[in-house]
């Protein structure tokens, strides 16, 4: 192998999407999470154990606190990661179309 990778030399696509927005009042910004698991909740419908983040844009942070809740699927939107696209290139997926 040598110093420069070949063309075809990328990334393999994930399997399943674990970033994910979470989805919180009408007003404010989604939060950023990862899904550490799931679980069926008790009326047959699924949630998700999320590590997430919360940015105040109202308030100066120093730091960002990190939560983890369990949080229903109707509220995560996946975010589509292609860990080969650059940066100033990635594409947005259609999400809605998607099976996470």
């Amino acid at each position: 192998m040598g110093a420069n990778p070949g063309r075809r030399d990328a990334w393999p696509p994930y399997r399943s999407v674990r970033f994910v927005l979470i989805k919180r009042h009408r007003w404010q910004v989604p939060a950023r999470g990862l899904v550490t698991g799931w679980r069926r909740a008790r009326r047959g419908s699924w949630e998700a154990k999320v590590i997430y983040v919360v940015d105040d844009p109202e308030r100066i942070q120093t730091s960002l606190a990190l939560h983890v809740d369990w949080i229903h699927a109707d509220r995560l939107v996946p975010v589509w990661i292609d860990p080969n696209a650059s940066p100033n290139r990635a594409t947005y997926v259609d999400v809605a179309s998607q099976d996470y």
